[in-house]
């Protein structure tokens, strides 16, 4: 008979939120083939993007019982994100420990919760992965794989505790100690040391202070790239190289380029010309095949102004009414909050600049110190026409300090401007999070999310922000179209002035090319987000 504590008893004779949650946003159903087990969990994700109610079904014993109510408890109040992380030795521990006879019980609490997390981005459920190693339960080589890294299994007895592999027979042993083998030799290995992104764009800016194939002149330029305060890496291949481990002569590239070609000159030195190799799709991104294709209709025959009377621009305002329901359906938006603009500054400056009009009496804004400079350069020169303003710092990661956020918010703010992703740094803002703060005391909240639409999943039914800007160039649309989300509701101010386009929002024709194309790359990036994120985040971890 095993041992439990007093916690597991607990929650087998008492256990919480069992049953099922109504409308749930994620469900999942699982099933263990190593012990017959079954378990569903549902759950609800409130306003602020945290979960608010989580509940479960499951046909198992104590240990299964036990460990599916901790899990739906240990779920409230965290945010999606913070979900994810939790592991089956979470659940584990959160019931003060389990039999190791009976973690696969945890185990399979933690699939249910993979497998929720994925119907609630819309994720396709996965696919068995990997070759059967236990005929006898049905486990696959990726599983024990699995259960050997994240728990430290060294023996085929702990893996048959954790996935009950080689529990019915002793044929798969062999192969489970060639597992174990296996990982246990890349634990061993010597780990590449994993450098942060502040740190390597110090590398970048050490480099090119030692490098004299970069120019001194060319060096201040890339120190304030365009829309940004940090050196741009991806424009020397002397850099690349360093950056990447590579071993390269620097004397045989110069900063210049051959006239033309989009090559590297090499120096008279020797070296040839280097192909460029470009790594810097945050500060844009190359057109789409697809996205050049819905665009070239409108640059040629169909020409016709979208506010005409007639049916000759009428099929040209029908391409841009497509557009704006793509757009919408990629965050989960309602196409008449969407308004068509001409960049993410143009977005910026009027979401910041409305809320001062609507709100004549209030006069603060509060955002970062790392704010994009459409949102940090008008911070500047609202404080020269009267207006204060708060820029919260970040840690030496890069991370918001919310204390500081939270003590700034006044009731003379008018409105909060945070960016979802950094450029630089790749840092998400909990922007959900200060969004439902700023709701909590009626001031509006606007996040630049021009380095978050396309990569990661965006719901605006789901959160409290009030507005949200995009810009077509980062997500393979051409430049010169951009997109504000105005929640339906809110108090708004038009910034340019003039016809009747955009409902009233935004005069001036519309880019009708360039937003058919930005409805396109919408598209696509709702159908390929997943294989996306993946393919770069390989990429990312090899370099």
């Amino acid at each position: 008979m095993w041992e439990y504590t007093d916690k597991v008893k607990e929650h087998f004779l008492n256990p919480r939120n069992a049953g099922e949650v109504e409308n749930p946003d994620g469900v999942a159903e699982v099933g263990s083939m190593a012990c017959g087990d079954a378990l569903k969990l549902t759950f609800k994700v409130g306003d602020d993007g945290k979960i608010s109610e989580a509940k479960f079904q499951t046909f198992g014993c104590a240990s299964a019982i036990a460990s599916a109510s901790a899990l739906t408890e240990m779920l409230k109040g965290k945010s999606v994100e913070e979900a994810e992380n939790l592991t089956n030795q979470d659940i584990a521990d959160y019931l003060g420990g389990l039999p190791k006879e009976k973690m696969h019980c945890s185990v399979l609490g933690r699939q249910a919760l993979e497998q929720a997390i994925a119907h609630y981005r819309g994720q396709p459920k996965k696919e068995q992965e990997g070759e059967i190693v236990c005929e006898c339960f049905g486990v696959t080589d990726v599983e024990i794989e699995k259960a050997v890294r994240e728990n430290n299994l060294s023996t085929v007895e702990d893996v048959t505790n954790y996935t009950k592999a080689g529990g019915g027979c002793e044929s798969c042993h062999d192969k489970i100690r060639e597992i174990i083998s296996r990982v246990q030799s890349e634990a061993k290995a010597p780990a590449k040391p994993r450098l942060s992104n502040i740190q390597k764009i110090k590398m970048i800016e050490e480099v090119m202070e030692r490098d004299p194939a970069f120019p001194a002149a060319r060096r201040r330029r890339y120190r304030s790239h365009r829309r940004r305060g940090q050196p741009c890496a991806g424009r020397h291949p002397w850099v690349l190289c360093r950056v990447q481990g590579f071993s390269a002569d620097p004397e045989k590239f110069c900063g210049d380029q051959a006239e033309g070609t989009g090559l590297a000159r090499a120096c008279s030195g020797g070296g040839g010309p280097v192909k460029t190799i470009y790594m810097d799709n945050n500060a844009t991104t190359r057109v789409a095949p697809e996205v050049l294709e819905a665009m070239l209709p409108y640059l040629g025959d169909l020409y016709g102004n979208p506010s005409s009377a007639y049916s000759f621009g009428g099929q040209v305002a029908g391409k841009i009414r497509e557009a704006r329901e793509r757009v919408a359906a990629l965050i989960g938006a309602a196409p008449e909050e969407i308004i068509f603009t001409s960049c993410g500054s143009e977005s910026d400056n009027t979401a910041v600049l409305s809320a001062l009009a609507t709100e004549k009496a209030k006069r603060h804004v509060v955002t970062s110190r790392v704010e994009h400079p459409a949102v940090k350069s008008l911070g500047a020169h609202l404080v020269k026409q009267g207006c204060q303003v708060t820029e919260i710092p970040v840690n030496g990661e890069g991370l918001l300090d919310m204390d500081r956020y939270k003590k700034s918010l006044t009731p003379d703010t008018a409105i909060v401007s945070l960016m979802w992703a950094n450029n630089e740094t790749g840092v998400l803002f909990p922007v959900q999070e200060a969004a439902a703060m700023a709701k909590e005391r009626g001031i509006l909240f606007h996040t630049d999310a021009v380095q978050a639409v396309g990569k990661i999943p965006i719901d605006m039914k789901r959160n409290a922000i009030d507005m949200l800007s995009l810009s077509g160039h980062k997500l393979h649309a051409a430049k010169g179209v951009g997109v504000l989300y105005v929640r339906k509701g809110t108090r708004f101010s038009p910034f340019l002035i003039g016809g009747h386009q955009e409902n009233g929002r935004r005069g001036g024709t519309e880019n009708t090319a360039s937003i058919a194309g930005l409805g396109k790359a919408c598209e696509l990036a709702a159908l390929r987000m997943e294989e996306e994120n993946t393919r770069v985040k390989a990429l990312r971890d090899r370099l």
